[in-house]
């Protein structure tokens, strides 16, 4: 295994919804797995308000619901830090 998959779901916090609430559902060997994931938790609580896989290359994507991301294994993925300050 070279690759994992990370299913997360993300929720915009209201008044203003530029801040958002990020939550790490799980890490699974295949896109495939993290799929299934979702169609098993989409109508749980806390998931079923936005059940959708975030759709990034939409015309207007709604940006809340559930996101897979890939991430090659034994790969920093900050090598040069990061800066708090930086806008």
């Amino acid at each position: 295994m070279k690759q994992v998959f990370v299913l997360s779901h993300v929720v915009l916090l209201p008044p203003d919804f530029e801040q958002e609430q990020q939550k790490w559902v799980g890490i699974y060997t295949t896109q495939e797995n993290a799929l299934a994931a979702i169609e098993r938790l989409k109508q749980q609580r806390g998931f079923r308000d936005h059940p959708n896989l975030i759709d990034y290359d939409a015309e207007h994507p709604d940006f809340q619901g559930f996101s897979i991301d890939s991430y090659d294994l034994d790969q920093d993925y900050w090598p040069e830090g990061y800066d708090l300050d930086a806008n």
